[in-house]
């Protein structure tokens, strides 16, 4: 079997998707070894995508919205990868209709007829379909609980957000199920580490959130942890949310805009397509969520106002 280091972006949906592909990885006659988390703050994406930034080869990546010529494989979700697929590449398979990567490995996988039969397979692509495609309104759950969770799932997917921890992708591939990830005592820790901030972190919150009009809040956290979804809560009639937020774990400031996935706003996001606003200022993502992210403050306010004036002109058509 031939060796890959497989790569994933280092958050809920990065974790799940490198779960399966080094199942699928294995079925396809690869030795497959983690080599860690990839993220955009990590380095220039320009080197990054001319293949100047350090991998182990051959490589795989997955759930990271740049790709490099030099990658054997790559899966994505996101908004379209800038630069075609080289020769080097042997399987690059992007579909950014699905709501996860992990649905595209697990289409790929279904396609060429694959068979993954995994116990804990059933779980792990129901939540990443929900919270990376924001579905928590369809399972009941409100915008409180993706800032201050009770569900031990979401509680993981918070917490990996903020700092990659080997160990609950580690157990995933084992088989483990979330609840019992949950339960390692240095998970429980981290949980615990993390709600205990959540109280003061909404306070600080309701300060810097503000409504810009009848359908948008604007927001500037650089000094305040960030939760996506916070806008919703202090203002659940709104449709849109853009701001600044600055990442304390990797240094840079990034521009952040979602819809409120508790409303009917899909007439709306036809109009706006937020991953190809924001690729046209060195970021991307979804139809209803993307990021921007900025090495200074100064930089991030000027693409700030460019972004969000861009959205409110698209609004008015």
């Amino acid at each position: 079997m031939k060796k890959i280091y497989l790569y994933y972006h280092g958050d809920f949906d990065g974790i799940a998707s490198a779960y399966l592909m080094f199942h699928v990885l294995k079925k396809i006659g690869y030795h497959p070894e983690i080599a860690g988390e990839v993220h955009y703050g990590m380095c220039d994406m320009g080197a990054w995508r001319k293949g100047r930034v350090p991998i182990k080869k051959p490589a795989c990546v997955v759930d990271f919205s740049e790709y490099r010529p030099d990658l054997e494989i790559y899966f994505d979700h996101h908004s379209n990868p800038k630069g075609k697929k080289s020769k080097t590449t042997k399987i690059f398979y992007h579909d950014p209709s699905k709501q996860s990567c992990f649905e595209v490995i697990l289409n790929f996988a279904k396609k060429k007829k694959i068979k993954i039969d995994l116990k804990n397979l059933r779980e792990v692509e129901k939540w990443a379909k929900l919270i990376d495609g924001a579905l928590y309104y369809k399972y009941g759950l409100p915008p409180i609980e993706t800032i201050k969770p009770k569900n031990p799932v979401i509680q993981l997917a918070l917490i990996l957000n903020r700092k990659n921890i080997p160990v609950i992708l580690q157990r995933l591939i084992n088989g483990s199920s979330f609840e019992e990830i949950s339960k390692i005592p240095r998970i429980q820790k981290e949980i615990k580490d993390y709600l205990k901030k959540a109280d003061s972190d909404l306070r600080n919150l309701k300060k810097v959130i503000k409504k810009h009009d009848k359908r948008i809040v604007i927001y500037n956290t650089s000094n305040i942890r960030w939760y996506r979804f916070a806008p919703f809560h202090f203002f659940p009639e709104s449709s849109l949310a853009v701001g600044i937020a600055k990442s304390k774990k990797r240094g840079r400031y990034y521009v952040k805009a979602s819809q409120n996935p508790w409303k009917n706003v899909m007439p709306l996001m036809r109009k706006i397509k937020l991953g190809e606003i924001f690729k046209r200022y060195g970021g991307g993502g979804h139809d209803y969520v993307a990021s921007s992210s900025r090495e200074s403050k100064k930089d991030a306010q000027e693409k700030f106002k460019r972004i969000l004036e861009e959205i409110k002109t698209k609004l008015e058509k």
